[in-house]
């Protein structure tokens, strides 16, 4: 009978109203959302440095190009 009691008082503490779990499901969702967008956020910035890094590789390939052309041309 004990087990049953406990049981009962268990599923009192998980009777929720439901302007409760609505307010929980914005909560989440929100939270959710800016979790996301965080995420993005990051992942954005993370290629946008990846492109400038190529980019300013390319440059230096291209200008180590040059000076060789440069320098073969004076020999």
């Amino acid at each position: 009978m004990e087990h049953f009691e406990n049981i009962r008082n268990v599923k009192k503490l998980f009777k929720w109203k439901a302007e409760e779990v609505n307010e929980l499901k914005t909560a989440l969702l929100i939270a959710g959302v800016i979790f996301l967008a965080g995420i993005n956020f990051v992942m954005y910035c993370c290629l946008r440095m990846a492109s400038q890094e190529d980019e300013y590789l390319e440059k230096m390939y291209n200008r180590e190009e040059q000076e060789n052309e440069i320098r073969d041309d004076a020999c």
